[in-house]
């Protein structure tokens, strides 16, 4: 006997420019069913929308429904350019999420095979059709970790990604205080941790968590611009819209701040995400004390994951040498585009 089962309606996309009242609710909603990174919460998106920390030419939240249904998959989108120089386009691309976030993904509330392709083609149909007439060369996802659950959906959707840069995690599930993470590390290196803390100590530089505001702010925003810049990072990050984003996310950003009885040696921005603690900028004097800053603040975020009962601590983009001798595991970042039609 045959039998007839009613197929459900196909995703339609809602291109949003800005969250609102409602459609932020709905969209923190989902971003909470899919447990897709604080880079998808409305407080962030909403910030970047008006302080971007890299220009963009047009915003867009894709939110992706069933006719008369709840929000099933979102994406947030911007047609920028390119400030790392990693796709190879000189045109800008319309990329989720923003190059500022080190971690994308297929952000839908439900989590099986199908429904993860079902996701990924519409959004491939959706991203294709925000990036038509925009100017756009390409469209897609930057900064997907290649052990992301989603990259099979992805891969059938987009095709193989791209491996675009490196992400950085400490795994804390078996870390049970300062002493058994310092045992993670070779013995050259926790000689070199203790070496440098002490060092610091005696001059009397400590580590101290604060909110980014007032006069700290700006320091920290001078010390992150003069940083990157020194790296070769040119005009990816400006003071201007630093500050801003920073000022406007301070409920949710702690800073680690390294300081001397008058100096601010060095500067780290926290997020706490779920489980998840994230180093996401950091920032030094230029100079060299007799002592290195970065072990200073690195080994406070590591105290302050341990001590919050995190089991993640994210370290961030590139200077993967140097992640690495701390503990961390380099995992690639993919990114999945498609050409848009001439």
């Amino acid at each position: 006997m045959r039998t007839r089962r009613r197929l459900p309606a196909p995703l339609t996309v809602e291109d949003v420019p800005e969250l609102t009242d409602g459609s932020r609710e709905e969209w923190d909603q989902c971003v909470e069913s899919a447990q897709a990174p604080f880079f998808y919460r409305s407080w962030y998106l909403n910030a970047y929308r008006r302080h971007p920390t890299q220009p963009y030419r047009s915003a867009h939240h894709l939110m992706f429904r069933r006719p008369g249904g709840g929000v099933e998959a979102i994406a947030p989108a911007y047609l920028q350019g390119d400030p790392l120089g990693v796709l190879g386009d000189d045109a800008p691309c319309l990329v989720s999420g923003c190059w500022q976030a080190y971690h994308s993904t297929l952000a839908t509330v439900e989590r099986t095979p199908s429904a993860l392709a079902e996701a990924a083609g519409a959004l491939r149909s959706g991203l294709a059709g925000a990036a038509c007439g925009s100017g756009a060369s390409r469209y897609g996802l930057v900064n997907v970790p290649a052990d992301d659950p989603t990259v099979p959906a992805l891969t059938r959707a987009f095709g193989p990604g791209t491996a675009i840069d490196s992400l950085h995690e400490l795994d804390l599930r078996t870390v049970r205080d300062f002493e058994s993470y310092l045992a993670l590390l070779s013995y050259r290196m926790r000689g070199q941790v203790r070496r440098h803390l002490r060092r610091a100590a005696e001059h009397g530089v400590d580590v101290v968590i604060r909110r980014p505001e007032g006069e700290l702010l700006e320091t920290a925003v001078d010390l992150m611009v003069g940083t990157a810049e020194r790296a070769g990072g040119r005009g990816f990050l400006t003071p201007r819209r630093l500050s801003g984003f920073l000022r406007e996310t301070a409920d949710h950003t702690l800073l680690l701040v390294a300081r001397g009885q008058d100096t601010v040696h060095g500067v780290g921005a926290l997020v706490r995400d779920g489980s998840a603690l994230h180093t996401t900028t950091a920032g030094f004097r230029a100079g060299s004390p007799p002592f290195s800053v970065h072990t200073l603040l690195f080994t406070a975020a590591v105290r302050e994951a341990i001590a919050t009962g995190c089991d993640r601590l994210v370290g961030g983009r590139r200077n993967t040498e140097v992640k690495v001798r701390f503990g961390l595991r380099e995992q690639r970042l993919l990114a999945f585009t498609g050409r848009t039609d001439p």
